[in-house]
């Protein structure tokens, strides 16, 4: 059986995905299941060179739709007041453990 190791660019890729992960709420194990990688000249493991391109370019995407959507937040909010109506409330007795 032929072994390899990762080259930097892979590991730090790897610590990528977990990042992505963790910050979009996905499984991790879906996002290592779509990395592609190729045997490097010196017989380590590296990231295909179409597979980062996708990848920085998907991470850019998401990263101008984040802009978009807080310029759109900034733009739209307002000074609200929100009036919430107590009166009609009568206040439940307050119980500080067992009276036994």
């Amino acid at each position: 059986m032929k072994t390899y190791k990762f080259t930097d660019e892979a590991i730090s890729h790897i610590a990528k995905a977990l990042q992505v992960a963790l910050l979009t709420g996905t499984d991790i194990t879906d996002n290592l299941r779509n990395i592609v990688m190729a045997e490097s000249d010196e017989g380590q493991l590296a990231l295909s060179p179409d597979y980062a391109e996708n990848f920085d370019k998907n991470i850019q995407t998401m990263l101008d739709g984040v802009d978009g959507l807080k310029g759109q937040n900034e733009s739209s909010k307002k000074d609200e007041i929100i009036k919430i109506n107590l009166s009609g409330l009568t206040p439940a007795p307050i119980s500080f453990g067992d009276d036994s």
